[in-house]
């Protein structure tokens, strides 16, 4: 389901209570009903203005924890054979050479490949123009 979809259905059950609560002041108060509708139209234009502001809070694909550092570019701070420190994004993490068989010297540039428990897996970046 799309992230649209998604927000747009789970605005539904403050129409219906918006509209439950109208329909009270309408039988009670006499609030005329095309006051009614005009608050509700408000009410449906202020959850369209509102969508890209929360847009980011209904996707579903957004990465989390180790998996936002795949993909990055780091620092090899000591020679990886096949294991030793990177700096990826400002921290110092345990990681290990990929292939294993391959060392990385220190201060070479490393992408991050995967991540296994809060070990991440590297190899060195052969294009030196990657940034």
């Amino acid at each position: 389901m799309s992230t649209r979809a998604r927000y747009w259905l789970l605005q539904i059950p403050s129409w219906v209570l918006l509209i439950l609560v109208l329909g009270f002041a309408h039988e009670w108060f006499d609030l005329p009903a095309w006051v009614g509708g005009l608050i509700l139209v408000l009410w449906v234009v202020k959850d369209a203005i509102l969508y890209p502001i929360l847009k980011p809070g209904y996707e579903t694909a957004t990465k989390t924890g180790l998996e936002r550092l795949v993909g990055l570019i780091g620092l090899a701070k000591q020679d990886l054979n096949p294991e030793g420190y990177v700096l990826v994004n400002g921290e110092l993490w345990r990681a290990i050479a990929d292939p294993p068989d391959k060392a990385i010297p220190r201060g070479a540039d490393v992408k991050v490949n995967a991540t296994d428990g809060m070990r991440l897996t590297v190899s060195e970046v052969a294009d030196p123009d990657h940034r």
